[in-house]
């Protein structure tokens, strides 16, 4: 009897122990290794779009996990180790939730912990062009921003607060543009990009040239800008014939040709293209003298080229069939008469100018006495000059033997003048004629007549064809 409750007893023993043993662990765990929750994630910072590898540090058994990004109450993801991309700018606040064998085991938050900011970038259109350039300009920003702070002629001063502004630059120049964005929690972010838009001057100018009159050698132009862009340079090209750096030039071209007259503008270091050009054609101007311009043949003429703008081939007309090609040739005259000279002179490009000269040439019979006979006598005349300029006051000069009473003289000085007939003065039977004066108020070739008559039967009339010269 003894024996047998001994043995119970130590049965009931153990049992107790076991069960005392499983209590004081059970407690050990309610009491200090309940799960904790925790994570970490990479990057925390970084502009929009952000990918964020987040990775799960909680401790516990049989866990769930309940990830919200943004903080705003809406489970994003129950992996343990999920990737989350932030779009917007912000401070964005986690939170992880952990259960443990489907209880409610920990909560972890970090407050700010995932910082996006705004990454700014934009395109423009177009970049490159000539003032006055009308620029839009669009913003490719991430991260969403609302606000938008542009900068376009680097003076410090935000030009538009559009986000997507139009802008004109009327001055030329490079230029740099800036700007900054703004999104949630005051994320903001800035870009400069350097030289971004390039705007020429338009070249452009006039002129007072013009082709009526012609515009003969030596010709002076004025040049005047009116380029766009307010240019602070300028590139005068006048054809190979000179340059200049003025604004507003004159040039003088002095020999004969056609010239492209450029221009290009510069300004902030920005040329103009393509340049502005005129065409400006120089004429060369004929000219020449002749000496002698009178005098009786043979007539030797030595002529003079004075023509302007350097030509470089010359063609003669003398008047009497024949031509030159020398620039000073000389010429002589063989027959009586009147004649046009003429010269064609022809510059660089062909381009040609004729002077003429119309009745410059005089050739006349040299001075010589009249005769005429009258009943076996000689009576003749001359004259003082056979040339000069109008009026010409020309002095006839009879040489007759004494005449009988009868005896007349009657002129003609061949100018379309009355007939001047001069007779024996009365009382006398013999006389001698004086000389005799004429005035040519013309230009021109006078023939000149003399008749001496003695009776109405009794008569002489004689006539030199171009004797007296008028120029």
């Amino acid at each position: 009897m003894s024996e047998h409750h001994t043995y119970r007893d130590r049965k009931r023993t153990g049992c107790l122990k076991v069960i005392l043993a499983l209590i004081a662990l059970f407690c050990t765990i309610s009491a200090g290794q309940a799960a904790t929750a925790d994570f970490s994630g990479t990057p925390t910072s970084g502009f929009a779009p952000l990918t964020v590898q987040f990775t799960d540090g909680s401790t516990g058994t049989n866990l769930t996990w309940y990830w919200d990004f943004n903080n705003d109450g809406v489970v994003d993801s129950n992996q343990q180790n999920p990737l989350h991309t932030y779009n917007s700018t912000g401070n964005y606040t986690v939170n992880l939730t952990v259960y443990e064998n489907g209880v409610f085991g920990a909560t972890e938050t970090k407050i700010n912990y995932i910082q996006v900011d705004p990454l700014a970038s934009f395109t423009g259109t177009p970049t490159i062009g000539n003032a006055p350039l009308n620029v839009h300009f669009t913003d490719t920003s991430t991260g969403f921003p609302n606000n938008w702070s542009w900068e376009f002629n680097e003076d410090g001063v935000v030009d538009s607060n559009l986000q997507n502004p139009n802008y004109v630059f009327t001055i030329a120049g490079r230029y740099s543009i800036n700007l900054t964005v703004r999104g949630n929690d005051f994320r903001q972010n800035t870009t400069n990009v350097t030289d971004y838009i390039t705007v020429r001057p338009l070249n452009s100018f006039t002129s007072n040239y013009t082709t009526v009159p012609t515009p003969y050698a030596p010709l002076a132009v004025q040049f005047n800008d009116t380029s766009t862009g307010s240019p602070t340079a300028w590139f005068w090209d006048f054809g190979g014939d000179g340059t200049s750096p003025v604004q507003n030039a004159t040039h003088v071209f002095n020999t004969a040709g056609i010239y492209s007259v450029s221009l290009v503008a510069q300004g902030g270091g920005v040329n103009g293209t393509p340049p502005a050009t005129q065409a400006i054609s120089v004429y060369p101007k004929a000219e020449f003298t002749g000496t002698p311009q009178s005098g009786v043949y043979p007539l030797t003429v030595a002529f003079t080229d004075q023509s302007t703008g350097s030509p470089v081939s010359w063609l003669w007309d003398f008047g009497d069939g024949t031509t030159s090609t020398l620039q000073n040739p000389t010429h002589i005259y063989s027959s009586i008469g009147v004649y046009t000279v003429s010269l064609t002179v022809t510059g660089a490009d062909s381009l040609s100018d004729t002077e003429t000269k119309t009745g410059y040439i005089f050739v006349n019979t040299p001075a010589r006495p009249l005769r005429a006979n009258i009943n076996g006598r000689t009576t003749f005349f001359s004259v003082d000059r056979i040339a000069g300029s109008s009026p010409f006051n020309a002095t006839f000069y009879p040489y007759p033997v004494r005449l009988q009473k009868e005896t007349t003289y009657t002129w003609d000085f061949g100018d379309g003048s009355p007939l001047v007939s001069v007779g024996t003065p009365p009382g006398t039977w013999y006389w001698v004629p004086a000389p005799i004066n004429h005035v040519y108020s013309a230009k021109g070739l006078y023939s000149v007549t003399l008749t001496v008559k003695n009776s109405p039967t009794d008569y002489y009339s004689i006539t030199i064809p171009n004797y007296v010269v008028v120029r």
